[in-house]
């Protein structure tokens, strides 16, 4: 369910619920968050361009709200919580070119195989449903050896792509990868 909250009369956020968790937008509260989710090493170990610092993650909150208040909006980048309001990660998707997007998911380690980033990812791409058209694909890759985002990504709905990615190289070492996409014209 995807509702629209107040929190004074000149500040709206979009925010989507479903059973177990929370989809809002970023805040500058979510800094301390963000700083300890983005430097564990499990997440380090997947991610790549991660901000690490409290510096670049400020920036990096700073890019996504002032992109949420343009008009030709690149980045819808979410704070996954709990209903109880615990911050477990973050999702979202980033314009690649016309009506492709990436999508993204990063949760705190302890979160994973939990069925959460699988609830996460179709608030996504129901989101995604609802922005007037412009989105007709979404894509991921994930490191081959990450076989939990593959589950999520498979559970999510994606498809493998029939174009596959060339290993990158990851904290100094290349990774084979692997593509799922969902094409939201079928």
């Amino acid at each position: 369910m995807i509702k629209l909250q107040c929190y004074n009369v000149k500040e709206w956020t979009m925010y989507s619920e479903s059973m177990r968790v929370v989809l809002r937008e970023y805040n500058t509260k979510d800094i301390n968050n963000l700083n300890i989710l983005f430097n564990e090493k499990s997440v380090r170990e997947y991610g790549e361009y991660l901000p690490n610092d409290m510096e670049s993650i400020e920036d990096h909150i700073m890019l996504i709200s002032k992109d949420s208040d343009s008009d030709i909006r690149k980045h819808f980048k979410y704070i996954i919580e709990l209903k109880d309001g615990q911050f477990i990660g973050v999702v979202g998707y980033s314009y690649v070119e016309e009506y492709i997007y990436e999508l993204e998911y990063f949760l705190l380690e302890k979160y994973w195989n939990q069925g959460y980033a699988t609830e996460a990812v179709k608030q996504i791409f129901d989101l995604a449903k609802e922005n007037n058209g412009k989105v007709k694909t979404i894509f991921a890759i994930c490191q081959t050896d990450n076989k939990s985002s593959e589950r999520v990504m498979i559970k999510s709905g994606m498809k493998k792509s029939i174009e596959q990615p060339k290993p990158k190289e990851y904290n100094g070492v290349y990774k084979e990868r692997i593509k799922y996409e969902l094409d939201f014209k079928a």
